[in-house]
């Protein structure tokens, strides 16, 4: 399969465990490959023939700032739900980074990577 990457899709999401973590809003980098048949798209240089990654990009910004996630795992989930929605995309991987204030000092990031089929 043929492949479109998003990379560094940054936004500002509630996550964390405790209700308190919750109450603000964290920045959250997301990163998508999307797979699919891009044979067509290619060869004849036609926008409707793939998908539409600012489309992707602003859907999986809107999702995230509606909800309210505990778990890293949780969101990741929910941009490989948002990616599959369009029928075009075979398989979907996301990896979502989260900067939390307790791991200052110890580590710049924690990630989350997801793989789905659709």
């Amino acid at each position: 399969m043929d492949k479109i990457i998003i990379a560094t899709i940054s936004c500002m999401v509630r996550i964390g465990v405790t209700e308190k973590e919750r109450s603000q809003p964290q920045k959250i980098d997301v990163d998508v490959e999307l797979e699919l048949d891009l044979e067509a798209a290619g060869k004849f240089d036609e926008p409707s023939l793939t998908v539409d990654y600012e489309r992707v990009t602003n859907e999986i910004r809107r999702r995230l700032a509606a909800g309210s996630y505990r778990l890293l795992e949780a969101l990741a989930h929910e941009v490989c739900r948002s990616a599959l929605s369009d029928s075009r995309v075979g398989a979907v991987r996301t990896r979502a980074r989260k900067y939390p204030r307790s791991m200052a000092g110890k580590a710049e990031s924690v990630a989350v990577e997801l793989f789905r089929r659709s």
